[in-house]
Parts: C-alpha cells; sequence; structure tokens
C-alpha cells in the first residue's frame, strides 16, 4: 500500500492555503521530493487508518505496510526518511522490544518513533533507550503527531508530556517544591537552575536568557550534568532527576 500526497482537497480541487495548515507548513515546495515516511502496523484496519489519516494531512509521501520485513524490504531500495512503528499490548513486551531493537540497528540511519497505546514513563524510557527517537501515544490528537514526527524527521527527539508530569500521587506531593530545593544535595545552585529549565523542555538559548548567562555557559552546565547523571540526552536528564527528586534513584 503506498500513497503520494498531492495538493487537492477531498473533492478534487485546488486545496486553499490557509485552510491547510499543517499540509501548508509541511508540504514540500515544487520541485522537491516528499519525505517518505513508513508505517509498520500488522493490524488491517489500523494500517488503513493510520495511512489515509498520514497522507491526508501530514505531508509526508506515506508508506504503509505489516511487517518489519517488509519495511526493511523498501527501506532497501528507497530513502526513508521516518519510520513509525506502531506496537500493541506492552511495549517492552519481548516481542516488541525485538522489533524495535531490530529495527533501530537495521536502520541505525533513519530516525523510528514508536506509536503505543500506554504512556508509562519506564515504558517510554526503555523504548528510547532501544535506539528510537520518539514516542507517541494513541491518546493524542492527529496534529500532535505529526508534528511529533517532523520534529524527530528534523533531528529531535520526542516524548508525551504526560510521561514527565503524570507521576503518581506520592511523586506529585515531593513535586510540590522547586526542583532546585529537591535536588540541592546534588547539584551546584546553577547547575539545579539549569537542570528545573531542561525538565521544562526549554532550549539553551532560552535559559541563557532566563538565566542570565551565556549560551556557552549552559552548554558546559549540560554535559556537566549528564556526566553526573550518566545521562545520553536532555531527556534522560529530566526522567533521572525527576526520580531523584521523589527518591525513586539515588545520585552516584
Amino acid at each position: 500500500m503506498k500513497s503520494r500526497s498531492d495538493s487537492t482537497g477531498p473533492n478534487g480541487c485546488d486545496a486553499p492555503e490557509p485552510e491547510q495548515d499543517v499540509n501548508a507548513r509541511h508540504r514540500p515546495h515544487a520541485g522537491e521530493r516528499p519525505s517518505t515516511a513508513i508505517v509498520v502496523e500488522k493490524r488491517p484496519l489500523i494500517r488503513d487508518l493510520l495511512f489515509r489519516c498520514l497522507t491526508g494531512a501530514s505531508g509526508f509521501d506515506v508508506v504503509a505496510v505489516a511487517t518489519l520485513d517488509e519495511c526493511l524490504e523498501f527501506a532497501n531500495v528507497n530513502t526513508a526518511l521516518v519510520v513509525l512503528i506502531s506496537v500493541v499490548g506492552d511495549p517492552e513486551g519481548e516481542d516488541n522490544q525485538q522489533v524495535i531493537q531490530r529495527a533501530a540497528q537495521a536502520l541505525s540511519g533513519t530516525p523510528i518513533v514508536v506509536l503505543s497505546d500506554s504512556e508509562e514513563l519506564h515504558q517510554v524510557m526503555s523504548v528510547l533507550q532501544s535506539g528510537t527517537r520518539g514516542y507517541i501515544s494513541t491518546g493524542m490528537s492527529l496534529d500532535v503527531a505529526i508534528e511529533a514526527l517532523w520534529l524527530v524527521r528534523a533531528g529531535g527527539q520526542f516524548l508525551p508530556a504526560s510521561c514527565i508530569v503524570g507521576m503518581g500521587r506520592a511523586d506529585r506531593i515531593a513535586a510540590a517544591k522547586p526542583i532546585q530545593t529537591r535536588l540541592s544535595g546534588i547539584f551546584t545552585a546553577r547547575q539545579a537552575a539549569v537542570v528545573e529549565a531542561l525538565c521544562q523542555g526549554k532550549a539553551n538559548k532560552i535559559i541563557a536568557y532566563e538565566l542570565k548567562m551565556r549560551e556557552s555557559t549552559v552548554k558546559v552546565h549540560v554535559r556537566n550534568i549528564m556526566k553526573k547523571l550518566n545521562a545520553k540526552n536532555r531527556t534522560e536528564v529530566a526522567y533521572i532527576t525527576n526520580q531523584m527528586a521523589v527518591g525513586n534513584l539515588r545520585a552516584t
């Protein structure tokens, strides 16, 4: 199953630009090659729904397949710029982990996003640590999912905001205090301020402006924080520091 995105509306007429916000922002310009997204979904109905939705709204040139083998076969002769793998059940289940890890190894140069029903933080982190670049859930809107795909396509990472803020009741009580206070024994005051900003998803430039420091200084702090936590990226910094703040992890 394969489809090429075009610029026509559902009635066959040219789609008005102002009414196609997502498409107008993401569709390739004339003469450019569309970005190809491969969707891997074994359930026929869900696969067809994903194909139709993404083809109609995302601006990607969508290819939908049933298995990872079909995905790899297509990717061997075509350039796929993002792969969306839909998993059923526990993302940390043995079968799902095998598929995700195999995809990450075989498609090492292609960003992979996992689609799942779950938004449990430990499951999301497990998927990201398996070599993927993004995680979207069926609980978010189509527009957010599309933006996540384009963010990953552009080199970023994505996980649901609920994974960071949706902690248990005990965690929420502990989280009532500022991160600087809860982590004062782990980081310097300046590092703790940077950590709090990282947990809010702020970019280095914004952190530098708000904390009145140079962007290069922020980068040094971020590197030192990641080294201290043995974190691979900013997402892991947010996860680890939140877990440390509520007592689930200890500083090494």
